[in-house]
């Protein structure tokens, strides 16, 4: 790993935002991203790797061209310098990058999507405890479902499976966030995770708490 302190940096931001070219150096992401067939993924992922190229960037002395970025067998990027994890959904993209292993997810929140149906199909008997607490209730599915998601990230798994991961005893923190007054819950899972940091490079993204 490049820097021998922890960290971890999250990258947000809504999308189009202003990036210079809009060609992607890295051959295999570039591939990846022409032979999408749905317009809205297809930006989706343009502006994810953007945001990971600003993240990776900012890092003293790291280009993305730098990391031998390759996918191991579960279609996870993996770097011999860095970890990394990115996420997008609805207007909103985000990027994780950290000196250990790490998981991120954003969901566009909406309050029909997670609800008791959602709930009754992810939350173990004892993760049930975590709906009781003072917040909506959809609003709790929403930061079960992404904690449950960035762990399965982190982890490298080949196939999700809600109720075998264990959200609430992972080291994962959750965050409610604002964007042209749409809310966001992201989640994210990695050990250095209590060193989290977030970065809204073009200010169009507002943190509004954490989920606890």
């Amino acid at each position: 790993m490049v820097q021998k302190k922890a960290f971890l940096n999250i990258y947000v931001s809504s999308y189009p935002f202003e990036c210079g070219s809009q060609n992607i150096s890295f051959a295999p992401r570039a591939e990846e991203i022409e032979a999408c067939t749905n317009e809205n993924v297809r930006r989706q992922k343009l502006y994810v790797w953007k945001l990971l190229e600003l993240a990776v960037g900012d890092l003293s002395g790291m280009d993305l061209n730098s990391l031998n970025l390759r996918k191991d067998e579960n279609g996870k990027w993996q770097s011999d310098k860095i970890y990394i994890s990115l996420s997008h959904s609805g207007n909103v993209v985000a990027a994780a990058v950290s000196d250990s292993s790490v998981g991120l997810d954003i969901e566009f929140f909406n309050e029909k999507k997670f609800g008791k149906s959602l709930a009754n199909r992810i939350a173990t008997e004892s993760e049930k405890s975590f709906f009781a607490k003072e917040r909506a209730f959809s609003e709790r599915v929403c930061a079960l479902w992404t904690r449950k998601e960035s762990e399965f990230k982190r982890k490298g798994e080949k196939i999700f499976s809600p109720l075998f991961t264990d959200a609430l005893s992972a080291p994962c923190r959750t965050f409610l966030l604002k964007c042209n007054n749409e809310s966001y819950v992201l989640s994210v899972s990695g050990k250095s995770v209590s060193k989290s940091s977030f970065v809204t490079p073009f200010d169009n993204v507002v943190v509004i708490e954490e989920i606890k």
